[in-house]
């Protein structure tokens, strides 16, 4: 190859290499600032002078936390609805129990009218003469008809109360299949909104990976062993030291995924106590306590709407399963703000 030629070739084939690192990039921003653009219609990038730069890794982290945020009160509105919807199914079969004894006594009674209006139309039907002779003496039959006019009344009267209450039963079974409807379609409400918040957490990180390469660095779980408690508060702290590591998942509460109300409940349910999957209920059931009465063992209650709720261990610690996207694990008791604190 002539000499001249080289000098060409070399800058032909840097020309090329420029060009093409300049549509890598270019294609690079344009997925950036689509999924930027998607996410601010979805309300999680807020508008602003620089509404057309791409986030950093610390705004990244601060929507994802606002967005997780709003995906655990959605989850906990939905748990205290499930537990609700529950209690109002367990009335409403409890009403459906209660009405058919009560159609089968109305039926026993009718039958008992039928009977003594034949015994009635028997010692009358032939005739006066034919009943006083069968009666034995006017006073006889005077007794015999007296007594089963009285059993007559008695049982019309016993079947009216029993329609009355049936008709009761039936009007509240009514209107408890109106609170079922409403609290199914609340349910449905609040199972759309948690799709639209995952779907938009998904792009955040999708973005974050996009711009940066992967996800922020994660502090390892604190292997921190809580002194041993007796009683059932010990039993609960090692019921939910045990699930350590244990993906959230909304709804969950265990053998291997739990939402925070999911795991508290798990935690005291080893330990023999009942408590509802939900954090605002749980709330309404513990007996409330102050910061300077708090033992290991009692619950820890957080934000204004009390959407998350943790056990504490001791040592201003509790373990709880924080948010969407991440694992059971200890954490310090002030790791968000506090609404009070409660014991089972």
């Amino acid at each position: 190859m002539p000499a001249s030629l080289c000098p060409r070739l070399a800058l032909r084939a840097a020309r090329a290499a420029a060009a093409a690192a300049r549509t890598a990039a270019a294609v690079a921003r344009t997925a950036a600032a689509a999924a930027v653009a998607v996410l601010a219609a979805g309300g999680l990038c807020a508008p602003g002078p620089a509404a057309h730069a791409n986030p950093t890794p610390a705004e990244l982290s601060q929507q994802l936390s606002a967005a997780s945020q709003q995906l655990e009160t959605v989850i906990e509105q939905y748990n205290a609805t499930q537990v609700r919807l529950t209690a109002t199914q367990a009335r409403r079969d409890a009403m459906t129990a209660q009405l058919a004894p009560l159609g089968q006594a109305i039926g026993a009674l009718q039958d008992q009218i039928g009977q003594y209006s034949a015994g009635l139309y028997e010692r009358i039907g032939g005739g006066p003469v034919a009943a006083l002779v069968a009666a034995g003496s006017p006073g006889n039959l005077v007794d015999e008809l007296t007594m089963l006019d009285h059993l007559s009344l008695v049982s019309r009267r016993q079947v009216a109360q029993l329609h009355a209450e049936q008709q009761r039963y039936a009007q509240e079974q009514s209107a408890l299949d109106v609170v079922l409807g409403q609290q199914a379609a609340q349910q449905a409400d609040l199972a759309a909104k948690r799709t639209k918040i995952e779907t938009q957490i998904a792009g955040l990180r999708q973005l974050r990976f996009t711009l940066y390469g992967g996800r922020n660095p994660v502090t390892p779980h604190d292997r921190y062993v809580p002194a041993y408690q007796p009683g059932p508060a010990g039993v609960a702290i090692r019921y939910a030291y045990a699930q350590l590591g244990k993906p959230y998942a909304w709804g969950a509460a265990g053998p291997d995924a739990f939402d925070c109300s999911g795991l508290t409940m798990a935690s005291w349910g080893a330990a023999g106590v009942s408590l509802p999957h939900s954090s605002t209920l749980q709330w309404a059931q513990v007996a409330h306590v102050s910061r300077g009465q708090l033992q290991p063992g009692d619950l820890v209650f957080y934000y204004g709407n009390i959407h998350h709720v943790a056990i504490y261990i001791g040592d201003d610690k509790v373990i709880h399963a924080p948010t969407y996207g991440q694992d059971v694990e200890i954490a310090p008791v002030d790791t968000a703000p506090i609404h009070g604190y409660g014991r089972p």
